[in-house]
């Protein structure tokens, strides 16, 4: 795939660069771990990520003159705050840019310039991974909107090159001084003493450091159980068919911090897209896809449960008890597929060392209980929507996604035939 960089003149003094890399960044201040990250990568521009977004996107441009530099990924992003959105478009020389954004972050992997076959494949796999991602067409007309801090790019210059000459020298001159007054013996002593504390052993407490991690991730994690389902159900149930003459195709649900971010997508029938903003439900962001598409988005607010691992329920017990009522409910389902088990995957925890480095310590086992790592299963389903009302589900389960289509021309109705085609997919955690 072509990972060079465009850039596109857009005004008099503006210019638009396509094919950025991006990262999506953790923890607290955002803004100076952008920088850190572009200068690791020798970038010489990036865009900065901030209290609007964790995204932090940074690329090598020859560009020495004095216009002014945004990213086209990070104006799509903006955007297209609320859902999931991909864009193609074609450019000079048989090449194509392929960018994709979700909740109003550039999805990393995107922002590329490649061939149309590169595109297609690039597609297909964002297509797998979210399947509720609707493609549109970006009016440009409307960049200028977004041309602002959220998407300027800014140099990356090093220590040296962002200090002011006069401190340079300052710093210079007062070394000059330490050294006549040390001399070279003091100096070497110095130095030695220095390296001594560099190497100078840090005791961590693993066990503790780990437990600590373990807490951590637990509380980044969400659990929706049956009632989740029910509340996921009842909302997306009545969503109308039909709005304003044009007709409902597909819904499709992502589970995000805040509860569920769904979007429905609609034909045209014989409405228009005043009659559909006209009816459409309080509380959606209309958007369009061609003269023909219509997609609302709109968020299911749910707070859910956070995991805590020492109520979980013993694999041994979900096994036999849970699974015996699950293979109970299989019948009203077309496919039912369940993972075996395995342990969640954490990140190994890095401390600083005295010497400024960064190290990273191993999983030291299971000394304790409360070193033991919880167990995952995951689990897809398809099956009628209204099959979902048999679907148990353990308090421990957590709901990733949700999509249904409607096809009023399934020809009747069965046990596992209807108009509406549900895929659900999630996962239940263990000890």
């Amino acid at each position: 795939m072509n990972s060079s960089v465009l850039i596109q003149p857009y005004g008099t003094d503006t210019s638009l660069v396509f094919g950025l890399e991006w990262e999506t960044l953790v923890g607290a201040n955002v803004e100076r771990q952008s920088y850190k990250r572009a200068a690791a990568h020798k970038a010489s521009h990036y865009v900065r990520a901030g209290r609007h977004s964790s995204a932090v996107g940074y690329g090598h441009l020859n560009e020495k003159g004095k216009r002014k530099l945004y990213s086209a990924a990070a104006i799509f992003a903006q955007a297209h705050s609320h859902g999931v959105f991909l864009e193609k478009l074609e450019l000079p020389e048989d090449q194509y840019w392929v960018v994709a954004a979700q909740s109003g972050l550039v999805i990393s992997g995107t922002d590329k310039i490649c061939t149309a076959e590169e595109a297609d494949e690039l597609i297909e796999s964002l297509t797998s991974r979210y399947p509720h991602i609707v493609h549109i067409t970006t009016d440009e007309t409307q960049f200028s909107h977004y041309l602002n801090d959220k998407s300027v790019l800014h140099d990356v210059r090093s220590l040296i090159e962002r200090t002011p000459p006069w401190a340079r020298y300052a710093v210079g001159a007062m070394l000059a001084l330490i050294l006549a007054d040390l001399g070279w013996g003091e100096y070497k002593s110095y130095q030695a003493n220095k390296e001594r504390q560099r190497l100078a052993a840090q005791h961590v407490d693993s066990d503790a450091l780990w437990i600590e991690t373990i807490d951590q991730w637990q509380q980044g994690i969400t659990l929706h159980g049956r009632t989740g389902l029910v509340e996921l159900y009842n909302n997306v149930g009545n969503i109308p068919l039909n709005i304003g003459s044009w007709k409902l195709s597909e819904v499709a649900c992502a589970a995000v911090a805040a509860g569920w971010q769904c979007s429905a997508q609609y034909a045209r029938f014989l409405g228009s897209n005043l009659s559909f903003k006209h009816n459409a439900p309080k509380g959606w962001d209309v958007q369009w896809n061609g003269l023909s598409g219509a997609v609302g988005n709109w968020l299911i607010p749910h707070s859910g449960n956070t995991l805590d691992r020492t109520k979980l329920e013993n694999v041994n017990d979900i096994s036999v008890d849970y699974i015996s009522k699950l293979q109970s409910a299989l019948p009203s389902f077309i496919t039912y597929t369940l993972e075996n088990p395995t342990v969640v995957s954490i990140t190994d925890p890095v401390v600083t060392q005295p010497n400024g480095s960064m190290r990273s310590y191993p999983y030291p086992g299971e000394n304790s209980e409360a070193l033991k790592l919880p167990k995952t299963f995951r689990f897809k389903l398809e099956a009628p929507l209204r099959s979902l009302t048999v679907l148990p589900l353990l308090d421990s389960s957590a709901i990733h996604s949700i999509r249904f289509v409607h096809k009023p021309e399934t020809g009747g109705q069965s046990l596992t035939r209807s108009a509406f085609v549900a895929q659900l997919a999630g996962e239940f955690y263990a000890q």
